[in-house]
């Protein structure tokens, strides 16, 4: 597969939930996908309760690079942050990887476009399978690391 663009979802899957830092390989990761010319953007909700994601997100060791962040607002679905995404790096969904820990909210809206996708399995929504959700991705990672393996 020729990967052009990395969409990942921030919360969960680049920062631990509650420790409110970097998941571990995070900025590893990144800085990778980068240094093989490869863009990268993230698709977030803008807050969670009284958490304000941009301002915590702009506080980590990989923003610097990050092509570009969109944000949605609510529960509103990231697909049209996905096309932004995509439009905006000049790429197709087949040439575009989305990564997140949530099937329904990260995965689906990214399979529904015809992008490539990698479910994060770890953390509070590990256990809502593929088997139970009904929702397929195109491979799952344990580890943030291991996404080096499928890019290259």
């Amino acid at each position: 597969m020729k990967v052009k663009l990395v969409i990942f979802d921030f919360n969960r899957t680049l920062l631990n939930h509650d420790t409110q830092r970097e998941n571990v390989g995070a900025t590893e990761l990144l800085k990778e996908i980068k240094e093989n010319k490869i863009d990268i953007c993230i698709v977030s909700r803008k807050e969670a309760g009284n958490i304000d994601r941009e301002k915590l997100l702009y506080q980590q060791d990989y923003i610097r690079y990050v092509n570009k962040i969109y944000f949605t607002k609510g529960n509103i679905s990231k697909k049209s942050n996905y096309k932004k995404a995509m439009q905006s790096m000049e790429c197709l969904p087949s040439e575009t990887l989305v990564v997140g820990d949530y099937l329904m909210k990260d995965i689906k809206p990214a399979i529904e476009l015809g992008c490539i996708t990698v479910w994060f399995k770890k953390g509070k929504f590990a256990s809502e399978t593929p088997a139970i959700t009904g929702i397929y991705p195109t491979d799952t990672v344990e580890e943030l690391i291991d996404l080096l393996k499928l890019i290259k």
